[in-house]
């Protein structure tokens, strides 16, 4: 009985294993060359490959907040301050102006009738350029392409999880998900090459958490 390899750590700014005052870029399977210098107060994960992901202590970014604020009631400005993480704070990609995005694109085709959840699946028919590795595409609305990320391999879900009814969990759509690095702009175009795009403001955007939901098909 073969035992199947952990998966390995998620695409993303580490501790640099050489110098820890930078960060640099795991892009899923190996290091890259993107380097980042981290910013006073700025925190990021530490990464082993063979151990895995250590999340950083938030105790030094609430430190930071907590002085923030001293200094703002000190010079007299009122402000309000939330008691959950600022999501601009959260989705700023250390050392850089970019924003995280982190999405998913559901595929709708006859042929996952009936299909059982969490099995591997891909595009079929007129989406049969879609699977894993197929791009997605972020245009600024002038049409320029300004970010691009790969479609992760695809796992059938169910299409409506709240649906009620003795067949709600038969429809089943194909999920890919896939993360983006963008510049900060008020308005952007994304989709799957090929295939379109939908836009979508900053500011919805960030209500969502710095999450985006493509769909295709019928």
């Amino acid at each position: 009985m073969s035992v199947s390899a952990e998966p390995p750590p998620p695409a993303d700014w580490y501790h640099d294993p050489h110098d820890p005052t930078r960060a640099r870029y795991w892009d899923g399977s190996a290091w890259t060359d993107r380097l980042a210098d981290l910013p006073a107060g700025e925190e990021v994960a530490t990464l082993d490959p063979r151990l895995g992901v250590a999340r950083p202590s938030r105790r030094r970014r609430m430190l930071v907040v907590a002085s923030i604020a001293v200094v703002v009631a000190a010079a007299g400005v009122v402000a309000v301050m939330a008691n959950r993480p600022d999501p601009d704070i959260e989705a700023r990609v250390a050392g850089t102006d970019l924003l995280r995005v982190r999405g998913g694109l559901e595929l709708n085709q006859v042929g996952l009738v009936g299909r059982m959840v969490d099995e591997p699946c891909r595009g079929t028919a007129a989406f049969a350029e879609v699977g894993p590795g197929t791009r997605i595409e972020v245009r600024n609305l002038e049409g320029r392409r300004i970010a691009t990320a790969r479609l992760s391999a695809g796992r059938t879900v169910v299409a409506d999880p709240n649906g009620s009814g003795p067949f709600a969990s038969l429809l089943v759509v194909c999920r890919f998900d896939f993360t983006l690095e963008i510049p900060d702009l008020d308005q952007y175009r994304i989709g799957v090459a090929g295939f379109g795009d939908q836009r979508f403001a900053r500011e919805e955007l960030a209500e969502r958490g710095w999450r985006v939901e493509l769909g295709l098909g019928p």
